[in-house]
């Protein structure tokens, strides 16, 4: 017998099985027996579904979270991409482009690493980077409203991202 075969012979039977339980638990408790047969074969279709999909118990808190942080560093990570053109621009550019795109993925590392971001631990968030890059990612900085000036260059950003990544 082929595969399809068997499947078709296994739901046939379990098909049987289930009218065959629905009758036996009408005879034994009426409405309210068939009501939680169903129920007892609705909880056993799901089970083996989901055992034949490979299916595993995720915690949904988790998996939101999970989810979440993935979602957070793709958008980052694209938008950090896009960014980095604008780098070696002037310092009004990084200020209002730049520098808030790396505190979002400051803050997907903080998060994965501490569970924490950089407006409640900026203590963490600047022994991360060290002194000598904080200032340029700092969001107590203001921001410089001369287009005229310029901003930190290419390689500022590099050293920037290859903290991150360390």
């Amino acid at each position: 017998m082929n595969r399809r075969a068997k499947r078709v012979a296994v739901s046939v039977l379990s098909a049987v099985a289930g009218v065959a339980l629905m009758v036996v638990a009408w005879g034994f408790a009426g409405q309210s027996g068939v009501l939680l047969a169903g129920v007892v074969i609705a909880g056993i279709l799901i089970a083996v579904v989901a055992a034949r999909q490979g299916v595993t118990r995720i915690r949904p808190a988790r998996a939101a979270a999970a989810a979440s942080v993935a979602q957070r560093r793709r958008v980052s990570v694209g938008r950090l991409v896009t960014v980095a053109s604008w780098s070696g621009g002037s310092q009004r550019d990084w200020d209002t482009g730049v520098r808030p795109t790396l505190l979002k993925l400051l803050d997907v590392l903080l998060s994965e690493r501490f569970q924490t971001d950089h407006l409640s631990r900026p203590d963490l968030a600047r022994t991360l980077l060290g002194d000598q890059l904080w200032p340029l990612v700092d969001p107590a900085r203001g921001i410089c409203e001369d287009r005229s000036v310029l901003g930190p260059e290419r390689a500022a950003l590099t050293r920037i991202i290859t903290k991150l990544e360390a």
